[in-house]
C-alpha cells in the first residue's frame, strides 16, 4: 500500500515539473490517467504503443474532445463574466470617487454662500440699525420742532424729510433681511439634501446589511 502510493507521489512529480507548475486539475487527472492507461496495457516498458485501440476507447476519445471544447468554451464565458464584473466594479468605483468630489466641491460651496450671507446679513442688520437711529433722530427733531413756541417750518420741514428717509431706508432694510432669510432657508434645504445624500438612510442600510448577511441578491426595482 506504502509502495503504491510512493509510485503515485513519483508518478505525480513527474507529470507536475517545475516548468509544468501552472496545469490545472483537469490537465493533471487526464495525465494521469493517459499513464494509468499506459501501465496496465503494458506494465513492463510501459509502452504506449501497445495500447490495443477499440471502438469503444475512440468513441470516449471523441466524446472526450467535446467535453473539452465545452470546457474550454465555459471557461471563455467565466473570463469574460469576470472581465466584466472587473469592469463594473472599477466604474463604480470610478462613479463613487466622482461623486466623493463632486460632494466635497458642493460642500465647499454651500459653506462659501453661508458665509457670504452672514457677512450680507451683518450689513443688513447695521443697515437697519442705521434706519432706526436716523427714524429716533427724525422723530425727536420733529417733536421738538412742533413743540416750539414759533413751530419753525423749516426745521418741521427738515425733520419731515429725514422722518420720510429713514422710513424708507427702514424698509429697505428689512427687505433686504427678508430676502437673506429666504436664501438662508434655501441654502439649509440643500445643505439637509447633501447630507441626505452622504448618509443614507437607516431604512436602505439595514436592507442591505439583510441581503448580505442572507446572501440573497438585492432585488431589482423598475
Amino acid at each position: 500500500m506504502n509502495a503504491e502510493s510512493e509510485r503515485s507521489l513519483s508518478i505525480n512529480a513527474r507529470v507536475v515539473t517545475k516548468e509544468r507548475s501552472a496545469l490545472g486539475d483537469t490537465t493533471i487527472c487526464g495525465l494521469r490517467a493517459v499513464k494509468d492507461a499506459v501501465r496496465f496495457y503494458d506494465p513492463v516498458n510501459n509502452q504506449p504503443e501497445k495500447i490495443v485501440v477499440t471502438k469503444e476507447m475512440k468513441r470516449y476519445v471523441r466524446a472526450s474532445s467535446v467535453a473539452y471544447q465545452a470546457r474550454l468554451e465555459d471557461e471563455k464565458i467565466a473570463e469574460k463574466e469576470r472581465r466584466e464584473q472587473a469592469k463594473q466594479q472599477s466604474d463604480e468605483e470610478d462613479r463613487l470617487r466622482r461623486d466623493k468630489l463632486q460632494m466635497v466641491d458642493k460642500k465647499k460651496s454651500l459653506a462659501n454662500d453661508e458665509k457670504d450671507l452672514i457677512e450680507e446679513k451683518k450689513e443688513a442688520t447695521s443697515a437697519l440699525k442705521e434706519a432706526d437711529e436716523l427714524l429716533s433722530d427724525a422723530t425727536q427733531k420733529l417733536q421738538g420742532a412742533i413743540n416750539e413756541p414759533s413751530m419753525n417750518q423749516q426745521s418741521v420741514k427738515v425733520a419731515s424729510i429725514m422722518l420720510d428717509v429713514s422710513k424708507t431706508k427702514r424698509e429697505e432694510a428689512m427687505q433686504w433681511l427678508q430676502k437673506i432669510n429666504e436664501k438662508q432657508k434655501m441654502l439649509d434645504i440643500k445643505q439637509r439634501k447633501l447630507l441626505d445624500k452622504a448618509i443614507p438612510s437607516n431604512k436602505n442600510t439595514k436592507r442591505k446589511s439583510a441581503d448580505s448577511e442572507s446572501g440573497l441578491p438585492k432585488k431589482k426595482t423598475k
